[in-house]
């Protein structure tokens, strides 16, 4: 009876010891995973900040490199008006034959250049100085394509000006291109278009 007894004993100590040891290790395995977790999270962290640096420093060269770009522009621009005298002028002649027409394909072109060249075969003035639209097409397999079309006139004042003052000469490969234009009017109030431009003439 009493060996029985111990034999109970022994095998109830020995549940236990089995549960103790098992919740015993379990704990262990806890503390490792949640160190191992922690560990990883700062891991991540970490990471995170050092990416975070790193977009930072990317995002500053970038600002960096675009206020150089920009200073480097105003200087170009600056040096190019001092090279240059800036005209803004309003064309004239824009009622005569398809111009109105032409005006309104310059006005919804995608992609387009304004030249003024002598007028060498005008009937009126022989200092008659043509505006020309040079607009680019293209077709459905890219290519492209310019026509020219004339849109009017320099005013006679400013064209015996530029003649005057050696802007352009009367011969048929003298030309200038316009930096900008505008087409105007075409509204219901300003049915007529008109376009103003802006011409530099390398100062002599």
């Amino acid at each position: 009876m009493k060996q029985e007894f111990e034999k109970i004993i022994l095998k109830k100590r020995s549940v236990w010891c089995h549960i103790i040891l098992t919740y015993f290790t379990l704990g262990i395995w806890l503390i490792i995973y949640f160190r191992c977790k922690k560990k990883k999270i700062h891991s991540e962290e970490i990471k995170s900040n050092q990416l975070k640096i790193e977009e930072e420093e990317k995002l500053k060269e970038r600002q960096k490199q675009i206020i150089l770009k920009e200073e480097e522009n105003k200087i170009k621009e600056q040096k190019f008006l001092d090279e240059h005298k800036i005209i803004e002028t309003k064309i004239v002649g824009v009622t005569q034959g398809k111009i109105q027409e032409y005006l309104l394909k310059l006005e919804h072109s995608y992609e387009a250049n304004i030249l003024i060249r002598p007028d060498l075969n005008n009937k009126y003035s022989d200092n008659a100085i043509e505006v020309i639209a040079i607009l680019t097409t293209y077709n459905k397999y890219d290519e492209s394509s310019e026509r020219h079309y004339k849109i009017g006139y320099l005013s006679e004042q400013l064209a015996n000006e530029f003649y005057q003052k050696g802007y352009i000469e009367k011969e048929e490969t003298s030309s200038i291109r316009a930096l900008q234009y505008e087409v105007t009017g075409g509204t219901y109030d300003k049915p007529t278009r008109g376009c103003n431009i802006t011409l530099a003439i390398k100062k002599k």
